[in-house]
């Protein structure tokens, strides 16, 4: 499995910042830890010189530790920073961090373990009490794999708002169930078991669920598949910038903090099995005009492509309100005529557009909505589905997010 990637979403006034390194310089260790006044330099790394340097930073302030991590590209831009979640510190700790230093006791660097000792964190602000076996910080969520008196492990994610912490927690896991931070990027997870034969990795969702991805089972007869907002691939087949390979549907048991991983299909068979297929539809047409209403003469948010999975929200005579993507950021009717339901789905190829960022705009957040008011920044690849007025593309990834770019960022391509 590919490692994950360090994907920052950049999050800082500028006022926090100090002058970026010269475009083409990689940015020193000294210039590095002095870059974020009040935090400490915990690690500084790059893969190869003159490329980005990838910074972790801690600060302890009224008990509660605070992480930065940061991105320098060697092209004279600010950094990509994240903030993780805050996390309060039980008084023992506070105390042995005084004696003992911070790097014996946590590990402020993604893919590791936060905490390298037992009673790290405050349980009368995060009531978790059982054992906690690994232990894993990312902006949204502090992950805890734990096990409780009776041997019973279990993942308990804990976000926060407004300085209130919340914990969800899973059913339970198998015996030997662990987190592998290898593979665990911002925003995800991967747990594996069996004797590490089995293996599923989750991703947070816009709504706050844990939902599978990809799941591998090594022992015989082995076995992967992956799932997307919209269906599974029962292999993993190549990333073509189109849906080859995908059955549309909705996978059951893929929550994880609904139906834990026990329930997983371990066979075609079965995974097909536990596939819904109502609710959804492909557009079959070349391409499908989005309208405001039911009604050819309405405004148009946008058109589809051939191929594009979307959720039938209602239907009205020889209309679909459709939805793309979990966002809602794009919906409304189209002629039931250009959407294929079904098996029909199956038969239906793709016809998006085959194209690439131009290297110039590789990295820029893209817009969130079509008046290209706010941005964002993906985390993954993601398909060309359609138009949006003559100038935007709509992008479409397998989580369902939907973004849209102007279509002179793109030039010819394969993917």
């Amino acid at each position: 499995m590919k490692k994950a990637l360090r994907v920052l979403c950049a999050g800082l006034a500028c006022c926090c910042l100090r002058t970026a390194p010269a475009f083409g310089e990689q940015i020193s260790r000294p210039e590095a830890a002095a870059f974020f006044p009040g935090y400490t330099l915990r690690t500084y790394g790059s893969y190869h010189p003159q490329s980005e340097v990838y910074a972790d930073y801690s600060r302890i302030e009224d008990g509660v530790l605070h992480v930065r991590r940061a991105v320098f590209p060697p092209d004279g831009r600010q950094p990509q920073v994240e903030d993780c979640l805050p996390v309060p510190l039980s008084g023992e700790l506070l105390r042995r961090l005084e004696r003992e230093g911070f790097d014996a006791l946590l590990e402020a660097a993604p893919q590791s373990e936060l905490f390298l000792t037992d009673a790290a964190f405050d349980t009368s602000i995060l009531p978790v009490t059982d054992r906690v076996l690994d232990s894993c910080l990312q902006t949204r969520s502090l992950i805890l794999l734990t096990q409780d008196a009776q041997g019973v492990r279990r993942l308990q994610i804990v976000t926060e708002s407004d300085g209130r912490y919340a914990v969800a927690r899973s059913p339970a896991l198998p015996h030997d169930a662990r987190l592998d931070l290898s593979n665990t990027g911002d925003g995800g997870l991967c747990l594996r078991w069996d004797d590490a034969h089995s293996l599923a990795c989750y991703r947070l969702s816009a709504d706050g669920s844990w939902v599978l991805t990809w799941a591998q089972f090594f022992s015989a007869p082995a076995f992967d598949f992956e799932n997307g907002f919209c269906g599974i691939w029962c292999s993993r087949a190549r990333d073509d910038g189109s849906t080859t390979g995908l059955t549309v549907g909705t996978l059951d048991g893929a929550r994880l903090l609904e139906d834990g991983v026990d329930g997983l299909p371990r066979s075609e068979d079965a995974l097909l099995a536990s596939l819904r297929r109502e609710g959804w539809a492909v557009v079959r047409a070349s391409s499908a005009t989005l309208r405001a209403c039911s009604d050819r003469d309405a405004p148009s948010p946008g058109a589809l492509f051939c191929g594009t999975p979307v959720r039938v929200l209602n239907e009205a005579e020889q209309w679909c309100e459709v939805t793309v993507g979990t966002d809602d950021h794009l919906s409304g009717w189209v002629p039931s005529e250009q959407l294929a339901f079904g098996d029909d789905m199956d038969r239906v190829k793709s016809a998006f557009p085959q194209k690439n960022l131009r290297e110039e705009y590789q990295g820029r957040p893209l817009y969130a909505s079509p008046d290209m008011q706010s941005t964002s920044l993906p985390e993954e690849g993601a398909w060309l589905v359609g138009t949006a007025g003559d100038s935007l593309y709509i992008l479409l990834t397998r989580m369902g997010e939907t973004f849209f770019a102007p279509q002179a960022w793109f030039e010819e391509g394969h993917g």
